[in-house]
């Protein structure tokens, strides 16, 4: 069994992301083909408490003691350090090794793992927080609010999941970022997330597509861009090609951007729900937007780009394009919160060209650059 395990490791260690969830699924398929009943409802039922108590050790900065020790802790030492009741954390240190998330090496006597270094990450913590405190309370409202609305996909952006669950009337985002530690929690969290995700800039063929642009038109719109990462990826990408490179968002976003596009790039505060400024530019390009917003929110965002675009004008939606069959785990935990956050969704390649019609769009292709991510240009004309 040992040079199984070392087998599996290493394998696990050489393979790409695609192989890694590969060897991750397997297990777990392996884990519930040898579950009895009573092994089943266990695992499930304890999955609030082993978020509650992990939520707790991040808390008491505990996981982060424990890595940092050179030495194993000692259960009294770390009671002392952190000043908290022994019975109790002795109790939560017990859970904790039973898990997984560290290693108990002797009595009162405990070690770091992989676990253990992973969660003790500052942007793997923030996201941990963010979903216990924010996202739970959706979750755990889903199923009332599911039943209540007659078992439809919701469709509201100010009545939703998240609204029911948070007990608030504001949307999704303004709920957010009313709290500057709540707000600041999950930029954390997006950052780190979005910031290790590939991006498409090496493979959609920009270079060929904007051969001969006038250099004194817009080129590439990143609408809705925040603080300007996706920008600044394309213009190290493209330094010299021809053309306006434009940033547009909310008031506060672009000027944070200042710190971190190019000085030629301009700066624009914009509202994607008003009108586009901007007229005739070869590429309008939206980053995980409009999996945030309903259908009927998307086809008005989408609305005010055709009405600008030119002959040779192309949309870029930069987004999930789910497959129509054997979607993976990951995805479909990102389609379902969506649902819970916003009353959206991701979609497929299908229901990406169903919504872009609403709008006066089509699909004139559809690029996927992250293998495993499901994660692709879809690149919309005017009809």
């Amino acid at each position: 069994m040992e040079s199984l395990i070392t087998k599996i490791q290493q394998e696990a260690a050489s393979a790409t992301y695609v192989g890694r969830k590969k060897l991750l699924d397997t297990f777990r398929d392996l884990q519930y083909s040898i579950e009895a009943p009573e092994d089943t409802m266990q695992r499930l039922m304890h999955l609030n408490l082993q978020f509650a108590v992990i939520r707790t050790a991040l808390d008491l900065n505990l996981l982060s003691v424990i890595r940092e020790n050179k030495a194993p802790s000692n259960l009294h030492d770390l009671a002392a350090t952190l000043s908290v009741d022994p019975l109790l954390l002795d109790r939560l240190l017990r859970y904790l090794a039973a898990l997984g998330v560290i290693n108990e090496v002797g009595k009162d006597s405990y070690a770091p793992n992989a676990y253990t270094f992973n969660l003790a990450k500052p942007e793997i913590q923030a996201g941990v927080k963010f979903y216990f405190d924010t996202c739970n309370p959706a979750f755990q409202e889903m199923p009332r609010y599911l039943s209540q609305t007659g078992y439809k996909s919701p469709t509201s952006f100010t009545d939703g999941i998240f609204q029911r669950g948070n007990k608030t009337d504001l949307i999704t985002f303004d709920f957010i970022h009313g709290d500057p530690s709540r707000s600041a929690g999950f930029n954390l969290f997006m950052k780190a997330q979005r910031g290790s995700q590939t991006k498409c800039f090496g493979i959609y063929p920009f270079e060929e597509e904007s051969k001969g642009w006038p250099a004194e038109k817009p080129l590439f719109v990143d609408v809705g861009g925040g603080s300007g990462h996706q920008t600044a990826a394309f213009k190290e990408q493209f330094p010299n090609l021809p053309g306006r490179v434009i940033l547009q968002d909310l008031p506060e976003p672009v000027e944070d951007a200042k710190a971190v596009v190019p000085e030629d790039v301009e700066r624009i505060a914009h509202d994607f729900f008003k009108p586009q400024p901007i007229k005739g530019a070869k590429y309008y390009y939206l980053r995980m937007i409009l999996h945030d917003h309903t259908d009927e929110n998307s086809v008005k965002i989408l609305q005010h780009l055709a009405l600008v675009m030119g002959k040779e004008s192309v949309i870029l939606l930069d987004e999930m394009v789910l497959p129509p069959e054997h979607v993976d785990e990951v995805s479909m935990q990102a389609d379902l919160g969506m649902m819970a956050f916003h009353s959206a969704m991701e979609r497929s390649e299908e229901q990406w060209a169903k919504l872009v019609g609403a709008a006066g769009l089509k699909i004139n292709k559809v690029v996927m650059y992250a293998e495993g991510f499901n994660l692709g240009i879809v690149a919309c004309v005017l009809k």
